[in-house]
């Protein structure tokens, strides 16, 4: 697991759409 970036976050929102109510400093595995 890690912690992301706001970037990397933007990045990841692309992949995962119905994900957008997490905080940007979210942890995932």
């Amino acid at each position: 697991m890690k912690q992301i970036t706001n970037k990397e976050y933007e990045e990841w929102q692309k992949y995962k759409p119905e994900i957008v109510t997490v905080p940007k400093a979210i942890i995932f595995r």
